[in-house]
C-alpha cells in the first residue's frame, strides 16, 4: 500500500535528520493550508462516494444516455461529459474534480 511506503519514508527521514532541521522545515517550508485543503477535499469526495452520490450521478447520466438512440449515445456521452466538466471546473479545481469524476466514469 502506498500510504505505508510514504510513512516508512517519512519515518526514515525523521530518524536520520537533525530535529531542529525538521522543525524548521515543518514550520517554514510546508504549505499546510494546501495540504489541509486537499485532505479535506478527498475526505469529502470519499464521503460522497460512501453515500452513493457519485454512483447516483453516474446512474442518472447513464440512464439518460441509454434512453437515446444507439447511434447517438457515444456523441451524447462525450458532449455531456465535456459540458459537465466545463461547468464544474469553473467552480472546482481540476485535480479534485478529476478525483471526483473517476468513480462516475468507471460506472
Amino acid at each position: 500500500d502506498t500510504a505505508w511506503i510514504a510513512l516508512l519514508g517519512a519515518f526514515i527521514t525523521i530518524a536520520f535528520t537533525n530535529p531542529h532541521d525538521v522543525q524548521d522545515a515543518l514550520r517554514n517550508h510546508v504549505e499546510w493550508d494546501t495540504l489541509l485543503f486537499f485532505a479535506g477535499l478527498f475526505v469529502l469526495v470519499e464521503a460522497c462516494a460512501a453515500m452513493g452520490l457519485l454512483e447516483e450521478i453516474g446512474n442518472l447520466l447513464g440512464d439518460y444516455i441509454q434512453a437515446q438512440e444507439e447511434s447517438k449515445q457515444l456523441t451524447l456521452a462525450i458532449t455531456l461529459l465535456m459540458w459537465v466538466s466545463a461547468i464544474t471546473s469553473a467552480f472546482l479545481d481540476n485535480i479534485p474534480y478529476t478525483a471526483t469524476l473517476i468513480p462516475v466514469i468507471q460506472i
